[in-house]
């Protein structure tokens, strides 16, 4: 054993990032969920189970997603007891999947179109949507860059290439 292995239990390890409440999304993305509650529907599942099944795969991640797997079961239990009215307010601080879900189940109820169908083409619809989010990220992030580099350049090119020669058609 060498001396590196000794000491390797002296040496402090990193703590883990911590994440932060604001920003911290589910384990697994809302277009992957709706694909995965898709696929149970695809199989046969009534409605009711698929929304249980998808609860108990996000129950055992973090606080939010447990928020979200809570709401799924009270959903299931709303349809399985039909107290669901499609026209029942949607709560303004639910979840993106509770609110793609819940929206694609009345419509599917409305239309007599398959849920799966709808909530693949609602998984699609959030995929395009995150894109064009980070696209415009990326976009407000280029004009922040410029912004330091127009703010620290500006002054020294006028320091070092304008001044000079401002100064030697006064000498002149």
């Amino acid at each position: 054993m060498n001396a590196h292995h000794r000491l390797d239990h002296l040496t402090p390890k990193p703590a883990a990032p911590q994440p932060n409440p604001t920003t911290t999304q589910h384990p697994l993305p809302t277009p992957l969920c709706m694909e995965l509650l898709a696929a149970v529907l695809s199989s046969g599942a009534a409605p009711d189970r698929a929304l249980l099944a998808l609860a108990h795969a996000l129950e055992d991640t973090d606080d939010r997603s447990r928020t979200t797997a809570q709401g799924l079961r009270r959903l299931a239990a709303q349809l399985v007891s039909g107290s669901h009215h499609p026209a029942d307010p949607v709560p303004p601080d639910e979840d993106r999947l509770l609110t793609a879900v819940r929206t694609t189940l009345v419509l599917s109820a409305r239309s007599g179109l398959a849920a799966a169908e709808l909530l693949l083409a609602a998984a699609e619809r959030e995929r395009l949507r995150r894109s064009i989010d980070a696209r415009s990220a990326i976009r407000r992030l280029e004009v922040l860059l410029v912004i330091p580099a127009g703010v620290c350049l500006l002054p020294a090119f006028v320091l070092l290439g304008v001044v000079p020669v401002v100064i030697a058609l006064f000498r002149t």
